[in-house]
């Protein structure tokens, strides 16, 4: 009989989670997409990790030995080259980096950037080869940018002294029981003791913190039927949460409310022990509200994993596909190798943070603003750059490392609510309540979906990463670097240089628009406006002096070389001038000579000047008619 025993198969031992979770894996059939989200680009190959391929792999390329790692890490040179001194009447080269004879003696600003490997794996590479490889050598005024970045001596450097902070420590009180005497200020209030209307088991601050919460929450009785059918429209996510932390009740609790109750059968329960006894009436209640809460909660978080890995894939392709990034590096190379006065074939990326601190000497302008001249002058079709790189803006904003944990917990939960689900079933069969058998189907079928949808994360989010580790060595970065490379710090560097490069492109354009409205209005400077203005006309102004009649009528008038007769005729044509008769007399008078007089209406009571005689009996009379008329405030000019 014992024999037998033993020959019988062992029983399956394991949790309910882990057989679930193997079976989705055997029966595990998806594309590499998460609702509109397509990553089926992403191929088997991306399942390597390019930090661990063998060294039998990396060591060997087209036969030949692989080159020793720089020196620059931190790892000792061979034995054996100390050995071998090199031969006589030969220079030391290196094949990456050689200094130019024009700049070797100058001082100039140098840049301290960390060289590019650009003998990368290529079983890891394949046939992409390195960034640095595919940019182009730029061509720029060598003189001009030694004039700009070249350093003052010592003398002309002016120190700033830096400001005294001491002044901010005297702004901390000198009591130092300042704060706990006014946190102290009216704890003294005596609290009245109230009659005990009802039952009151729980402490102050347990029954606080959840009459705070069920002022955010349906009625108990509600709550209760809620969790009992998975009612989403009676309780949401935040509401699930706020009892998860605050309203579970426990054992104690629930034994010290019932004999508290049993002894004063007569009063009524307290709102907060109310809602701990309702709650507690519901079986697997703690399975049940997880169970919910990873229900509601699995959307949410999906797109919070997805949408970042997808943007850090379209990062990747924008920084390959940008020719203006490929333009600004090319440009960037060959400045700092002429200001440090050697030639080296590319630099890494994190030099792109210290770029904006860089300042020539004379202007006080960023490397960035002449580098963004010079790629302008030399590249008119580029870009502002920033418009080109969205994805790395929104990848600078994320953490991978939180995400990675994400998913994890979106595992982890997933196997849990395998376990409350077979719990709940458990349950539900002992008390004989089939009701929710048809729901306890769905949910299995939700989880089961779940658990491959979570899988198809996984691989999404390998391959995804494992791509951006051969972007990091693509870039000229050294596999032993890679591990240690934050992604939302790569991506925060190029996009705040980038934010930068936009920032002094849009300056310079406003300057040469100002510079071209200058010149506008210098081609018209000292000119009237009228002159450049067709279909306009000036009028002329007439001439100041009368005319030689108007002077002898004038000279008729006073009685000088003139009779009677003639001088009747030349007060006539005074007054005809004076009256409009004569514009050329009229317009004589300075400070009217484009004006136009207006005209009297007929019911002006100005004398009529040709009914008058010249007498010596009336030069009284032409006098005084003389005077009203020139002094008459009826009289206007327009």
């Amino acid at each position: 009989m014992e024999k037998k025993l033993i020959q019988q198969q062992p029983a399956d031992n394991r949790r309910e989670s882990e057989v679930q979770w193997e079976r989705a894996m055997e029966n595990l059939n998806r594309p590499l997409i998460i609702n509109d989200l397509d990553f089926t680009e992403l191929e088997d190959m991306d399942d390597c990790d390019p930090l661990r391929v063998g060294p039998a792999r990396l060591g060997l390329a087209n036969g030949a030995p692989m080159a020793p790692p720089p020196m620059g890490y931190g790892m000792p040179p061979p034995p054996n080259s100390l050995q071998l001194p090199p031969p006589p009447f030969c220079k030391t080269s290196s094949p990456t980096r050689s200094e130019s004879p024009n700049t070797k003696d100058l001082r100039t600003v140098k840049l301290f950037w960390k060289e590019a490997q650009l003998q990368q794996p290529s079983s890891v590479l394949e046939s992409k080869g390195v960034f640095w490889q595919k940019v182009k050598p730029v061509d720029i005024d060598t003189e001009k940018v030694i004039q700009l970045f070249e350093t003052k001596s010592a003398k002309d450097v002016v120190v700033k002294n830096q400001g005294d902070y001491t002044s901010a420590l005297r702004l901390r009180p000198q009591n130092d029981n300042y704060d706990r005497d006014c946190c102290t200020i009216g704890m003294g209030v005596k609290k009245k003791e109230d009659k005990k209307h009802e039952i009151l088991v729980l402490d102050t601050k347990r029954s606080n913190a959840i009459n705070i919460g069920l002022t955010k929450l349906p009625p108990p009785r509600a709550i209760k039927t809620a969790i009992i059918k998975f009612d989403s429209t009676i309780l949401n996510k935040e509401c699930l949460e706020k009892i998860l932390t605050t309203m579970i009740p426990s054992e104690e609790e629930k034994e010290k409310i019932a004999d508290a109750q049993a002894s004063n059968p007569d009063l009524p329960l307290g709102s907060a022990e109310q809602c701990l006894m309702l709650l507690g009436e519901v079986p697997m209640l703690y399975p049940r509200l997880k169970l919910w809460l990873f229900m509601l909660d699995y959307a949410s978080t999906e797109k919070e994993v997805a949408e970042p890995l997808m943007n850090l894939k379209l990062a990747m392709e924008e920084l390959e596909q940008s020719r203006t990034f490929q333009n600004v590096m090319g440009t960037l190379l060959a400045v700092g190798n002429i200001l440090n006065g050697a030639e080296v074939k590319g630099f890494q990326l994190d030099f792109l943070a210290k770029v904006p601190e860089i300042k020539d000497t004379i202007y006080k302008h960023s490397l960035v603003y002449h580098l963004c001249a010079i790629v302008m002058d030399k590249f008119p079709d580029s870009t502002d750059l920033f418009s080109e790189l969205g994805a790395i803006a929104r990848c600078s904003k994320v953490d991978f490392d939180e995400i990675q944990q994400n998913l994890e917990k979106l595992e982890k939960d997933c196997k849990s609510s395998w376990d409350y689900l077979k719990a709940l079933s458990i349950c539900q069969r002992q008390e004989n309540y089939s009701a929710n058998s048809g729901l306890n189907k769905k949910i299995g079928e939700f989880l089961s979906d779940c658990a491959q949808r979570i899988m198809t994360l996984k691989v999404i989010h390998r391959r995804v990463i494992n791509r951006f580790r051969k972007f990091l060595l693509y870039m000229g970065i050294p596999q032993n670097a890679v591990k240690d490379t934050k992604i939302n710090s790569t991506c925060k560097t190029i996009a705040e240089f980038a934010l930068e490069y936009r920032t002094c492109r849009d300056k310079i354009l406003q300057q040469k628009k100002r510079q071209m409205d200058k010149r506008e209005r210098n081609k018209t400077r000292g000119k009237l406006i009228t002159e450049n203005l067709p279909g306009v006309s000036v009028v002329q102004p007439s001439t100041r002096r009368s005319s030689k009649s108007d002077q002898n009528s004038l000279t008729a008038v006073n009685g000088v070389g003139s009779s009677g007769g003639n001088k009747q005729e030349a007060l006539n044509k005074v007054l005809n001038a004076s009256s409009g008769q004569e514009d050329e007399g009229w317009r004589s008078f300075p400070g009217v000579r484009l004006r136009h007089r207006r005209n009297f209406s007929p019911n002006s009571k100005l004398p009529n000047w040709n009914k008058f005689t010249v007498g010596p009996e009336n030069d009284k009379t032409i006098n005084s008619s003389l005077i009203y008329h020139f002094t008459s405030k009826r009289f206007y000019y327009v």
